[in-house]
């Protein structure tokens, strides 16, 4: 929700005076930031507060997190919805769910490919680290890739 309605603040003079300029699918998502209510706004930093302070705690035991990238790997450009656990869900959403969390705190995170699917498209893996430590996500990430070679790999479609 803060997200939202942030990316409408920033965003506003673009869309009210440059509407053609943005893709659609921008357009959807900064008119969503539109109807974000101050009351919903305030909650959602108050949840962001929360949770950052959780991962701050967490990072004083780990140095990484290593998550997915995301719940499915690349879909066809213009393809607006998903289905996952058969429910449809917003293409955009589902793509983001795991990396918005860290959109919304400023952690630094890097997404390396860790396998294709069936189809021969990237998987991606998400490597996190804790606030203004950068060079430990990079140090990870380079380890990673000269332990694998899927960077080496380009997607067969």
């Amino acid at each position: 929700v803060s997200l939202l309605a942030e990316a409408y603040g920033v965003h506003k003079n673009d869309l009210e005076n440059h509407p053609d300029d943005l893709g659609r699918d921008v357009k959807l998502l900064l008119e969503r930031g539109r109807e974000v209510t101050a009351l919903d706004y305030v909650n959602a930093q108050l949840a962001r507060q929360r949770f950052r302070r959780q991962l701050q705690q967490l990072f004083q035991d780990v140095d990484v997190l290593v998550t997915p990238t995301s719940s499915l790997t690349a879909f066809p450009i213009g393809v607006t919805k998903v289905t996952l656990a058969a429910q449809e869900e917003d293409a955009r959403t589902a793509a983001t769910r795991f990396t918005r969390c860290f959109n919304a705190t400023g952690n630094p995170a890097l997404s390396l490919c860790c396998g294709f699917d069936d189809q021969g498209l990237p998987i991606g893996l998400q490597i996190v680290g804790k606030w203004w430590d950068e060079a430990t996500v990079l140090q990870v990430g380079y380890a990673y890739e000269h332990a694998t070679e899927w960077h080496q790999r380009r997607p067969s479609v």
